[in-house]
């Protein structure tokens, strides 16, 4: 018997005010996405992409249709959907240590503070960190504010993390390096099951994903289709390039996306 999907999106659009009454962003939105899955939303800009994260996330509300996360609606924000945005979200007069304990010792509420410190730490250390603990924002390079947000974001051990352009601001060796120690995290982590990105990087969604839900052009977007990346894991970027499945699955997203 197949589980019950960790999410179910079903019939969901999303409308927005404007001067002529109602615009429509998103219309029958179909997705169900299983527990333990990584997956990539890409589109062009304007295609309701981050609309739908916000509307997964709790943060905004649907305007039709229903979207169920581990059996229940989704009808505000939780801790189990955990999110990293593309413009840094942290906290500038907290240090480094505290943007990621703060939200350690505001969910993880069974933990002693001897526990929560620990997993601090512990996180802090994945993301080579340990050395800039007492350092502000400002002090860090873009790179390094998104290794404070990834971790704060897997510390609170959500079911599901949700990722909105993540990497899409900085250059191309950080965004290399950061892809390889979100791999890291999330398969290093049982409890932060499911990972949701959306991205405009093809190579980005193929390397991380095991499916990519491919959008068409806004207003009024839908999913036009969803590819499986069948290649195994774990992935050696350097060599998958130039494999063959990779070339062809490359092509078809730029096929997809421009037809």
């Amino acid at each position: 018997m197949e589980a019950a999907p960790l999410l179910e999106i079903s019939g969901v659009g999303k409308n927005y005010p404007s001067g002529q009454g109602q615009i429509n962003i998103l219309r029958e939105i179909e997705l169900t996405i299983q527990s333990g899955e990584f997956i990539s939303f890409i589109g062009h800009s304007g295609c309701g992409k981050s609309s739908l994260l916000n509307m997964i996330a709790g943060l905004t509300s649907i305007s039709t249709g229903t979207m169920v996360f581990d059996g229940k609606p989704i009808e505000a924000p939780s801790p189990e959907r955990a999110m990293v945005f593309q413009h840094y979200s942290l906290l500038p007069w907290l240090s480094v240590y505290q943007n990621v304990y703060e939200a350690v010792d505001s969910v993880q509420t069974e933990l002693s503070k001897a526990e929560r410190k620990a997993l601090t730490d512990a996180v802090l250390a994945r993301v080579g960190l340990s050395n800039h603990v007492h350092k502000k924002p400002m002090q860090l390079s873009g790179g390094m504010r998104q290794r404070v947000a990834i971790a704060r974001a897997f510390a609170v051990h959500p079911r599901m993390l949700l990722l909105d352009e993540p990497f899409g601001a900085l250059d191309a060796l950080t965004r290399g390096s950061l892809q390889e120690e979100l791999l890291d995290l999330w398969s290093g982590d049982a409890r932060t099951e499911t990972v949701v990105m959306v991205t405009h990087d093809i190579d980005e969604a193929i390397y991380l994903s095991d499916r990519i839900v491919v959008f068409s052009d806004g207003p009024s977007a839908t999913i036009k289709e969803i590819i499986t990346v069948d290649l195994p894991r774990p992935r050696d970027k350097q060599s998958l390039m130039t494999s063959q499945t990779w070339n062809n699955l490359r092509t078809h997203l730029l096929l997809s996306l421009h037809c």
